[in-house]
């Protein structure tokens, strides 16, 4: 399992007239403090920032404005302690990874996309596995909370009529739901458009996570009234739903414009509302219109990762990392912003990690079995034990695998459907849209979907991998051709393929559960054996 060490950093302001300082509060290289860089201030940056924040930008624009971000904090000894951290890092004296912290006290500071902070060494934090990017509150630390899986999430979902709002589709309900309930080990539930009293109900069953999709402003949220027309709340009255409901460590609201207020409060955006009032972490959008797929992608990489028991912004940096996979010149990665509460970084605990504990108890049965001379049982248990340590690990592996293929069968769906829409009318889809859009998709989730299949000999030698990769070879001949006709054949082969691909894995799966539990009732009499 991932551990990330803290860079943690507070930018203070000791009086109005006086320069904005930078404290290095910890980090693997050790503490410092600087003064703040004046790049905010370089002609045109602000209108930069009006453009970085549209739908419509470039890679080049964004890395621009992330460069301006990050060498605006990382200067003189901040930045040598920062380079200095990654250099133990990437030595393996420190941990995987570095988790950046800020710790705002300027609320015009806050309010910037720091998401976008590019370091020239090692690219847009916020998009990369081996670092994490959120914004610190200064609050009382939450305890952690040691709890049994599955992770328990409801979705809350708030379409009221009214106002002018698009209402929410059942198809994007129930697409979340779906992607939600294929995360192993995640458990769902779902309220439509609920009044509070439905809310508290649900909240009494004690949730980990509330996942609230619907429409908001920055200190406002629209619900549902009586007569099922829209009713605002503020960001205190949203909060007064989970005051002392210690089990909710997560609440992402997948609302428009949900980070922080229009009018700089630091405090006065729903995001940090929540987590002044207990919640650990939040996660919320600094820019409206969240598509479809892009929110389904995040969710799925962000509750899959606190399964595995990552820490909670490393999970939110692997969401982002998925969707800046497909494209890093969309805004739609730097979307989501995570508030913090807890130093720790880690909201539940579900004692995944207790090689340590088993190690201990482990060498006190061998110590009492070779006093009482029954070390040749426990060697032949032991045997027993190795064995089901390696059952777990292929199915860990099988499971890994059966994610990624969803995940690249997911993003091919595109490519699918740009070609149907050039045949359908030629003139709307020229076909060298396709090509890019196919290099996309084999540049960046096949890359790291082939990237684990051959790091695992059970998947590297299926028969299905090497059809993948002659099915692939298949499409860029027919690209290279322009031969509209043959693409047509080989997509929808390849479509079929990955298809076929999805059932033998959930068999293996299958045979690999059933392998797994019929070995474990075999091994488990032994223990009980006098």
């Amino acid at each position: 399992m991932k551990n990330f060490s803290g860079f943690d950093i507070w930018i203070r302001k000791a009086q109005a007239a006086a320069p904005v300082e930078v404290y290095v509060l910890s980090s693997p290289a050790g503490t410092t403090y600087d003064l703040l860089g004046d790049k905010l201030n370089d002609p045109g940056f602000r209108q930069e920032l009006t453009q970085v924040s549209g739908v419509a930008t470039s890679q080049q624009l964004r890395e621009k404005v992330g460069r301006t971000l990050f060498d605006t904090i990382f200067t003189g000894e901040v930045l040598k302690k920062w380079n200095q951290s990654w250099g133990l890092v990437n030595g393996g004296i420190a941990a995987d990874g570095l988790s950046l912290s800020l710790l705002f006290e300027d609320p015009d500071l806050a309010l910037l996309p720091w998401e976008l902070l590019h370091d020239p060494d090692n690219g847009f934090l916020a998009a990369s596995a081996s670092a994490a990017v959120s914004r610190y509150l200064a609050v009382q630390e939450p305890p952690l909370m040691v709890q049994q899986k599955p992770l328990r999430i409801l979705i809350i979902v708030e379409s009221p009529k009214g106002n002018g709002l698009p209402p929410i589709s059942d198809q994007e309900v129930d697409f979340l739901t779906q992607v939600l309930t294929a995360v192993p080990e995640v458990s769902v539930s779902l309220l439509k458009n609920p009044d509070n009293e439905a809310i508290q109900t649900e909240l009494q069953k004690e949730p980990h996570v509330i996942h609230f999709l619907g429409h908001g402003t920055s200190s406002q949220l629209a619900l549902i009234d009586k007569d099922d027309h829209i009713r605002l709340i503020n960001d205190q009255e949203f909060v007064a739903l989970f005051l002392g409901r210690r089990s909710v460590r997560l609440v992402v609201l997948n609302a428009c414009a949900s980070s922080q207020a229009a009018d700089g409060g630091l405090f006065s955006g729903i995001g940090p509302a929540l987590v002044r009032a207990g919640v650990p972490a939040v996660v919320a959008m600094q820019y409206p219109t969240v598509q479809l797929d892009t929110a389904s992608k995040f969710s799925r990489a962000l509750y899959r990762a606190l399964v595995n028991g990552r820490q909670v912004d490393a999970a939110v940096n692997e969401g982002r990392n998925l969707i800046a996979s497909d494209s890093l010149q969309s805004r739609d990665w730097s979307t989501p912003v995570l508030y913090l509460g807890t130093r720790s970084r880690r909201i539940l605990d579900f004692q995944t990690d207790n090689q340590e504990v088993v190690e201990k108890a482990w060498e006190t049965v061998r110590f009492a079995a070779e006093q009482s001379g029954g070390l040749a049982a426990l060697t032949q248990l032991s045997q027993r034990f190795r064995a089901l340590a390696e059952k777990h690990r292929a199915l860990r592996v099988i499971l890994e695998a059966n994610n990624r293929l969803q995940d690249f069968r997911q993003a091919s769906s595109r490519v699918d459907e740009l070609l149907a829409q050039a045949r359908g009318n030629p003139g709307a889809v020229p076909f060298a849209a396709i090509k890019p859009a196919w290099m996309t998709l084999k540049q960046n989730q096949w890359q790291r979907l082939r990237a684990f299949l051959d790091a695992h000999e059970e998947t590297r030698e299926a028969q299905w991998y090497g059809q993948l990769v002659e099915k692939h070879a298949a499409i860029d001949t027919a690209i290279a051709r322009i031969a509209l006709g043959d693409l047509q054949t080989e997509l929808i082969s390849h479509k079929e393929l990955l298809a076929y691909i999805e059932a033998e894995v959930n068999q293996q799966l299958s045979d690999t559960i059933g392998d797994l539990i019929s070995f474990s009732d075999q091994t488990l009499p032994l223990l009980s054996t006098p």
